[in-house]
């Protein structure tokens, strides 16, 4: 029997320990391994939101939140939080009030948003009460600009028609000389200190530009007035100031071609001395005609091109730096960039444009072009304003590389909170570093600095999934005391969340149960449980915990206390309201936990208690995939018993049954198993339609090669050495890479062996593979053994005894009297050594040299090898010959 049907045999077939489940399936929580991938989800967004692309933003939000089917209910309000700001950004308010209204356990953030939202629909009483009853010290840092910004805009009177970028360039209509301005001007210089990025900054200047210019409510008789004043002051400084108000007043008003025709005479008509207005003006086009547009594209290009005024000069890159300026026109724009950092005279804003060609190429997905122009950046200007926003761009892209780079991510994320003063950014860029070192599989480094950060995060940091992490840390470093440790100084502390204490306990003791250290898990579980004050987050986990319990019992073999377990738990769950688990939920547990109960049931003995309970689970909840195992736990129960044919049937009846459930090719297998036992000819044909079942019905799975593989490993039982030979070397030529490749030459091998008393020269073809197969470098000791026993066999049978002797007594010193560690040699390799010393003794007795026919013999019992009665017994007989 090869390798690699024992270990099915260990998996798949039926015994007692077969019956135990190995795998948890309830379990509650999985490996961090998707935290990083989701704060930089989240981090790409806000980023994307931040910089002008509320379309990417949009899209990442949604991906998240159609891809995370595990986002707890306060992850998926942020999400939709961040896909409303992007709604909003595209000035889709409908839609963005919608969301609003579907979100549970809103947060002040939400308020803001509910603010601006209102005052874009023109409900400007709502949104201004949604606005004074906010307070900044409930908003996040990140929101600050938001909230000054809006304050500053709910301070003026009615908007009017919007422009490019939706609220925060409103059309904005009120009184210059006013308390109103002089308060919204405050507010909007508050917001331009907490602008987060560059392009924040350029929004909030835009506005104060547009406020430093209008200054009277519009209607027709301000604008026959203005139009009065330009007229009366044509040739005079101060028609300028008329001019910005006049076209201003008549976009206001709808009459955006009349606006953009006077403000296009005037650039025309500029005089020398009065070049000074013209960075204005071409600012004032780009505005109201907007980058889309041939104008508004060529004045905001003309200003960035012939602009000394840098303040406008940002404002009219950040509105040329759109998403869909930069997808209609990729070409066009990524060449004029290069255009003006390649200036000779170096362009005011090579920073800047460094930045936005790095954003532009990030947006048409080219990462080695966004990346190279981003360290340009950072190596030409590292004291620039967008060196920060540039280490973002460059962790991003090194976290989306494929495979990611996560140690680059760490390296960026390093160099970033270098710069950060606020306790809280710090904290939570430590945790992204801890995430990358965990998803490089640097645990140590990861536990390390999950532990600072969670010594010095600040009160208000949710230190409850730090918690979490470093004990999946500690636990996938194999230091389970260090995870225990953990566990026990930071679980009783109050800033530690009952869901991430209970679901780093629940991790930290099936990581116990799978070291096999049952009692251990036991003992941790029944001590965190009976805690006084301990405290669940949900009747769920609860009942998760209970499970757990009953399924460590078994595994100790408690066997007993597991149905009466199992019953409390079918009876709370029959007490728990759907409201805090859904029915799918407690479907899963009570399937789970009839299961166990079935298991527990038939290995105290109790089959036929232990079968009908499992014939409940398939009845109640026929789909689950606990109901999927019964049929498993059912067959392995039968075939312990030696009860086959029961066992073969009820495993057809799961893949009838359930063809597509993983678990449908390893039941042909038992299946094939099964029948083969019985060694009649009828099973063995039995068995071989099964297995031809698994290589045509699921092609694609790993258990196709060990279908073919039994086949032909069947076929040689039946003495079809011939068709058994073509099974493998099909094999061998199909896979030449599989692991069992070497297991399947040697089996081939057999079969010639075995055909040589028909055609001698089957002895050769054999004879030449045992010995490739012997002389391999590396080959597990038990085929290697094995070969050259095979190799001195097929020497005997070619009458060949002299090469047949040296190759057993170069087997014997090879593998036996010259290796120290013969002593941990597998059974199967024991047992091929033991085979060639006899073979080699017979030898020396044909030859009447008994004294090396005994020294043989003797090496059985030194090395406690199989066959030491017979050894024994050859000793004595052949001192009895001598």
């Amino acid at each position: 029997m090869g390798n690699w049907l024992k270990t099915f045999i260990i998996i798949f077939c039926a015994s007692v320990a077969g019956l135990l489940l190995q795998a948890t399936p309830l379990d509650v929580a999985s490996q961090p391994d998707s935290s990083l991938d989701d704060r930089m989800l989240t981090v790409s967004a806000q980023d994307a939101l931040e910089n002008g692309f509320p379309e990417i933003a949009e899209h990442l939000y949604t991906q998240k939140l159609e891809s995370s089917k595990s986002l707890s209910t306060a992850e998926r309000n942020a999400s939709l939080t961040g896909l409303i700001s992007s709604l909003i950004a595209q000035e889709r308010y409908e839609e963005a009030q919608a969301l609003l209204s579907s979100i549970e356990d809103t947060v002040s953030e939400n308020g803001l948003q509910s603010a601006i939202v209102n005052y874009n629909l023109e409900n400007y009483k709502a949104a201004q009460e949604t606005f004074q009853a906010l307070t900044l010290e409930t908003l996040p840092q990140n929101a600050y600009y938001w909230y000054y910004l809006t304050g500053g805009l709910i301070q003026l009177e009615q908007p009017n028609e919007r422009s490019w970028y939706g609220v925060i360039t409103d059309f904005i209509t009120f009184d210059t000389k006013s308390d109103k301005k002089k308060r919204a001007v405050s507010l909007l210089n508050k917001a331009l200190t907490h602008s987060r990025t560059p392009y924040q900054t350029a929004q909030a200047e835009a506005i104060l530009f547009r406020i430093q210019i209008f200054s009277e409510p519009v209607d027709e008789s301000l604008i026959l007035s203005l139009k009065k004043k330009l007229d009366q002051n044509e040739g005079k400084p101060e028609r300028f100031l008329y001019l910005k108000e006049y076209s201003i007043a008549l976009d206001a008003m709808g009459k955006k071609e009349e606006a953009l025709l006077a403000l296009e005479e005037a650039l025309e008509r500029l005089s020398p001395s009065e070049l000074e207005e013209r960075p204005t003006l071409l600012l004032l086009v780009g505005l109201i005609a907007g980058e889309q547009t041939s104008a508004g594209n060529v004045a905001l290009k003309s200003l960035l091109y012939e602009t000394n005024r840098t303040d406008l000069g940002k404002i009219a890159l950040s509105i040329l730096n759109s998403e869909r300026n930069i997808k209609s026109n990729s070409q066009e724009y990524l060449s004029f960039i290069s255009y003006l950092i390649e200036d000779p005279y170096g362009h005011p804003l090579r920073d800047a444009l460094y930045y936005s060609k790095a954003q532009a190429y990030y947006v048409l997905n080219k990462h080695a072009e966004a990346e190279l122009e981003a360290r340009v950046l950072l190596e030409k200007f590292p004291g620039s304003e967008y060196r920060t926003p540039a280490l973002w761009l460059l962790a991003k892209i090194a976290w989306s590389k494929n495979p990611p780079s996560y140690r680059l991510v760490a390296t960026y994320l390093n160099t970033i909170r270098a710069g950060v003063s606020d306790p809280y950014e710090r904290a939570w860029i430590s945790q992204m570093i801890a995430d990358s070192y965990f998803k490089n599989k640097d645990f140590e480094n990861a536990s390390e600095i999950y532990k600072q950060t969670l010594e010095n995060a600040p009160e208000d940091f949710p230190k409850g999934t730090l918690l979490f992490q470093k004990v999946v840390s500690d636990i996938s470093a194999k230091q389970l005391e260090k995870a225990k440790e953990t566990l026990d100084d930071w679980g009783v502390n109050p800033s530690i969340d009952n869901q991430n204490r209970w679901r780093a306990e629940w991790n930290l003791i099936t990581a116990l149960k799978k070291e096999n250290n049952i009692d251990n898990a036991l003992q941790r579980l029944n001590k965190k449980l009976a805690e006084e004050n301990s405290e669940y987050p949900s009747p769920e986990l609860v009942l998760r915990l209970m499970w757990l319990k009953a399924q460590l019992s078994m595994e100790a073999g408690d066997y007993q206390v597991v149905p009466s377990m199992a019953d409390y738990i079918i009876n709370r769950l029959d007490l728990v309201d759907t409201a805090t688990m859904d029915n799918e939920q407690q479907e899963l547990i009570a399937g789970h936990t009839l299961l166990l109960k079935g298991q527990a049931l038939i290995l105290s003995g109790e089959g036929e208690q232990g079968i009908a309970v499992l014939e409940v689970l398939r009845t109640k909840y026929p789909q689950s995939n606990a109901a999927i195992q019964s049929y498993l736990i059912e067959a392995r129960h039968y075939a312990a018993s030696n009860n086959t044919v029961n066992a073969q049937h009820k495993l057809i009846d799961l893949v009838n049954l359930h063809p597509d459930a993983e678990h449908a090719p390893i039941a042909l297998f038992e299946a094939a198993i099964n029948a083969e036992s019985r060694g009649t000819p009828q099973a063995y044909r039995q068995a071989l339609l099964i297995l031809e079942r698994i290589v045509e019905e699921y092609p694609k799975h790993f258990l196709k090669y060990y279908a073919r593989l039994k086949q032909a490993d069947i076929l040689r039982e039946m003495n079809n050495f011939g068709a058994a030979q073509l099974v493998y070397e099909n094999l061998l030529h199909q896979e030449p890479e599989h692991p069992e490749y070497y297991y399947t030459e040697l089996a081939r091998g057999n079969c010639l062996l075995a055909q040589g008393s028909k055609e001698a020269v089957h002895y050769k073809e054999a004879e030449s593979i045992f010995e490739h197969l012997y002389e391999l470098p590396n080959l597990k000791e038990d085929l290697q053994v094995e070969a050259g026993y095979k190799l001195g066999f097929s020497l005997m049978r070619q009458n060949n005894p002299k090469r047949a002797k040296e190759i057993y007594w170069n087997l014997v010193s090879r593998f036996l009297i010259n290796r120290d560690n013969a002593i941990t040699y597998p059974p199967k390799a024991k047992y091929w050594i033991a085979r060639s010393i006899f073979e080699l003794a017979n030898l020396f007795e044909e030859e009447s040299a008994y004294e090396r026919s005994r020294a043989a013999y003797t090496l059985i019992l030194e090395y406690n090898l199989p066959g030491q009665s017979l050894a024994k017994e050859k000793i004595q007989s052949t001192h009895n010959a001598s």
